[in-house]
């Protein structure tokens, strides 16, 4: 049974991800912690990004669209994100990334253990970590 320490929301901001965007939501998605809300925020993509997040946004309850009104950068992006974020933790996943399966729930336990705040935590961009599985010790370096 998964333990319940409250909502985490994950802000993604995107800009022409549509190489990376779908296994950076597929991490999110396969987390063993439920217990979530993937907020992507499209910053005016100019490829198919957009149609991509759509998508998963009709797959899943806990993914939310927000399209901006004009390119912010990825700073104000991020910003707006927490700004409409309803967790109660906070993480950032960068549209060409991917976490561990089990990244949120280990980082919230080790809170609830320790007492200890994390804020800085390790991801992987998803070009560096599919060369590490294919045997490219180098890659993560």
């Amino acid at each position: 049974m998964e333990q319940n320490f409250g909502l985490i929301s994950i802000i993604m901001a995107a800009y022409n991800a549509e190489n990376t965007i779908e296994k950076a939501v597929m991490s999110v998605i396969a987390q063993t912690y439920t217990q979530f809300e993937l907020i992507i925020i499209n910053d005016c993509s100019t490829d198919k990004t957009l149609s991509i997040i759509k998508k998963f946004e009709a797959f899943d309850k806990r993914i939310f669209l927000i399209n901006n009104p004009y390119n912010r950068g990825v700073s104000d992006t991020r910003r707006y994100g927490l700004e409409k974020a309803r967790g109660e933790w906070i993480a950032i996943l960068d549209s060409d990334d991917a976490d561990c399966a089990e990244l949120k729930k280990d980082l919230v336990e080790m809170y609830e253990k320790s007492g200890v705040t994390v804020d800085v935590y390790f991801c992987i961009a998803i070009e560096e970590m599919e060369a590490w599985l294919l045997g490219d010790e180098k890659a993560i370096e």
